[in-house]
């Protein structure tokens, strides 16, 4: 109880101690107001990220990769008809109208190569002076479907849907143009008459619906996580002054978190908002401890002021080791490799200090302030405490064994966890940016994209007949494997020109044998080309790199590691003479990042581990404690990830930081029993010290683990999957890490300290 004369000292200053708390809240928490919301992809790798530099590199070559793709779909089910596609036609012209558009790609605007005469004609349906008739629109399809370029890309055999791509500058990326373009997209397509739907995906559309997940997570899951609170609150407490007590506490700590990040810069993303929702559910956890340990000495008949500064000092040792092991785990998130992350876990731990510094200072003056009845609630805790801890104690061995086979039984699900990075699964099966990708990927085309700069010696090199040949051998064989659905490769437009340079012979569809005439046929092309549909999005201005586009089907992160390895083996054995530069693109980017970030964490955690471990150790002053507290604080995250794996089995970016996270917050619980257990361990027998451990702590754990459960639930409800998975599987942790603590943990104390003795030596444990 040397604390005792700090709080008493604290309670009568509580009027400054509570407009101090306010105004560091207030001061801190106004940096909120620079704190800048942003969601682009490129967000989530740093600026000097080696994909990152690589593909702004390739984009800075060729046509800026922004872009949205369309899905046209004509209701009636053939839009290869004389009159759908003339609204195709129009809807082409009219997309070019809009803001931060570079290039349309449409198969409307397709540029065909046939032979005319002794020369070569290049034509589109848009220019075409010959009226489109029924018999003519399905003749264009046929001779759609027939051209490489096309194919697989934005035309299928299925006659009711094509696709129309969207390239746009980089203006677009920012918060603003994204709106803008967005809005204007759909102002264009509301007003075309009805007869055609339209499905929606690429990179600005994904970036945009980040954004609208993240502001509807601030909008909806902060209610329910405030109305959820005073809920349970005011249930567990029976206490008004305690609800909102509490409801003060959480706000205050989240406003100081944000208003933190604001001042150094940070950036507000889909993944960092859910920081406020981490922090309100732990602060709530916290004050569990507080209030119940008032409410226990309010039953003892002290006046309000006595009771505060005696549960203060009562609970101020385990409360700073719990919120140190706190900060331990969110501190290691900042270990991470992803930028959103790592501002996550500054957050947590600008959070996690505000929390103990506002239940030890703000929160007890704020009680002491009104009057809380406290005997009923702590008789009915004790009655139900003693019944527990008498069960549990009489079963320890046996709870013990269940425990031994629980871990065994999820040895094999935990395996079948893999990590993977899909941005459009990120949001959830009922989202329209989710629906309208998948719809697209069932009926057209792939929605990942994997880019290749094929660099050759010199200037002028991509016409050379060697180059041109180990670039068309190189697009044959990743179209024969099986996870690519559609290459582009400047390799087809020179042997479709070679073809129709030779009167369209069908055995002339292969590449000229000289590079002066791969030259000229490359310049007679480009002459005929309408603006904004140049070969630039394939040759580089110095003529010395191509670039190939291979289209993805349904992919994990781990298999497309391991096709771009394959890819890069392949070429290095059978090419020469060029450079393939290594694999790019978001898809790409994000898988490694993701394999980058799984090996930081697992660092991170071991580290985090032994810094809990070792805290522990000293703080109870027990080596055996300390090695007691880690299997309990271990099973959870193996379990939950065992649960997950057969559950869903996708880990993540966000859902790969829950073991690194969570061990961190479930140690709170283990903190409080041992350090009660080790009070009690002079007892004659485990039962008595059991069960007065129980009475002491049991119902706050209980009750900090209800309300981290339900707080971490409503994650749940977010429409962002990576913020749905980080929540469940917390909760399901923090669940399991009760469960834990309750049996196995109490099997491991009788078997450690009970064994042999009916009395714990008096040298076992030293005295508090």
């Amino acid at each position: 109880m040397r604390a005792l004369p700090f709080f008493q000292t604290l309670l009568r200053l509580r009027y400054a101690v509570m407009a101090l708390a306010l105004m560091i809240s207030i001061g801190i928490g106004y940096g909120m107001s620079t704190l800048a919301f942003s969601n682009d992809y490129r967000d989530f790798f740093a600026a000097d990220d080696e994909k990152l530099v690589a593909f702004e590199a390739l984009q800075d070559k060729f046509v800026r990769t922004n872009n949205v793709y369309l899905g046209v779909v004509e209701d009636g089910g053939n839009i290869y008809a004389a009159e759908p596609l003339s609204r195709v036609i129009a809807l082409t012209e009219r997309l070019w109208e809009l803001p931060f558009v570079v290039r349309v790609d449409s198969p409307a605007n397709h540029q065909f190569v046939t032979a005319e005469d002794d020369d070569i004609a290049v034509w589109d349906l848009t220019t075409s002076e010959t009226p489109l008739t029924d018999a003519s629109a399905q003749a264009f399809h046929t001779a759609a479907l027939a051209e490489r370029g096309l194919y697989n890309l934005t035309v299928t055999e299925d006659p009711a849907i094509l696709g129309i791509n969207i390239s746009l500058a980089d203006g677009v990326t920012t918060e603003a143009g994204k709106v803008e373009f967005m809005a204007a997209l759909d102002a264009l397509l509301a007003d075309i008459p009805p007869g055609f739907s339209f499905h929606r995906t690429g990179s600005i559309v994904v970036d945009h619906g980040f954004d609208v997940s993240a502001n509807a997570d601030l909008e909806n899951l902060y209610s329910i996580l405030y109305v959820l609170v005073l809920a349970l609150a005011f249930w567990l407490t029976r206490s008004i002054a305690a609800t909102i007590g509490i409801l003060l506490t959480m706000t205050l700590s989240w406003f100081i978190a944000l208003g933190a990040a604001g001042l150094v810069g940070l950036k507000l993303t889909a993944i960092s908002v859910a920081a406020p929702t981490v922090l309100m559910t732990l602060a709530v956890a916290y004050a569990m401890h507080v209030v119940h340990s008032v409410q226990k000495m309010r039953a003892k008949d002290m006046d309000m002021r006595a009771a505060v500064a005696q549960a203060m000092a009562h609970n101020i040792r385990p409360l700073f080791l719990v919120s140190l092991s706190t900060l331990i785990g969110f501190v290691a998130i900042m270990a991470s490799e992803v930028p959103p992350l790592r501002d996550l876990g500054f957050m947590l731990s600008v959070g996690a200090v505000a929390i103990f510094g506002l239940s030890v200072t703000f929160l007890p003056a704020f009680l002491s302030l009104f009057p809380m009845r406290g005997a009923k609630v702590a008789a009915r805790a004790d009655r139900q405490m003693t019944a527990l801890g008498g069960f549990i104690a009489d079963r320890a061995q046996l709870f013990g064994w269940i425990g031994v086979a629980a871990v065994l039984l999820a040895v094999l699900p935990v395996t079948r966890n893999v990590i993977n990075d899909n941005f459009v699964e990120y949001f959830d099966s009922a989202n329209p940016v989710r629906k309208d990708a998948e719809a697209i990927s069932d009926r057209l085309t792939g929605i990942h994209y994997v880019y290749f700069e094929v660099e050759s010696p010199e200037a002028g090199g991509v016409f050379a007949p060697a180059y041109l040949d180990g670039l068309d051998r190189f697009a044959e064989w990743l179209r024969a494997q099986p996870e690519i659905r559609h290459v582009t490769t400047y390799a087809d437009t020179q042997k479709r020109l070679n073809q129709a340079s030779l009167g369209d012979a069908p055995d002339a569809y292969a590449l000229a044998e000289e590079q002066q005439l791969a030259t000229q046929l490359h310049l007679l092309y480009e002459m005929s080309l309408p603006f904004g549909l140049a070969t630039d999005n394939l040759i580089d201005i110095d003529q010395r790199s191509t670039r190939l586009s291979a289209v993805l089907g349904d992919i994990s992160s781990a298999e497309l590691l391991m096709l771009e390895a394959r890819i890069a083996d392949w070429h290095a054995a059978n090419v020469n003479g060029q450079t393939l530069h290594p694999a790019t693109g978001p898809m790409s980017m994000f898988a490694h990042i993701g394999q980058r970030n799984a090996q930081s964490l697992v660092v991170s955690t071991v580290i985090a581990l032994l810094l809990v471990s070792a805290t522990l150790t000293i703080a109870l002053g027990s080596l055996r404690l300390g090695l007691v507290s880690l299997l309990p604080n271990l099973m959870p995250a193996f379990l939950a990830f065992g649960i997950w794996g057969l559950l869903d089995g996708q880990v993540g970016l966000a859902i790969s930081i829950v073991a690194v996270m969570t061990f961190g917050i479930v140690v709170d619980d283990t903190v409080f029993l041992l350090t009660r257990f080790r009070d009690n361990a002079s007892m004659p027998n485990f039962r008595d010290a059991l069960i007065a451990t129980y009475r002491q702590t049991g119902r706050p754990i209980i009750n900090t683990t209800i309300v981290l459960t339900l707080g971490f639930s409503v994650l749940a409800f977010s429409s962002f999957r990576l913020n749905e998975g980080l929540g469940i599987l917390t909760a399901l942790v923090v669940a399991l890490a009760l469960i834990c603590d309750l049996f196995v943990l109490r099997a491991l104390l009788r078997r450690v300290f009970y064994a042999r003795t009916a009395k714990v030596p008096a040298n076992a444990l030293p005295a508090e």
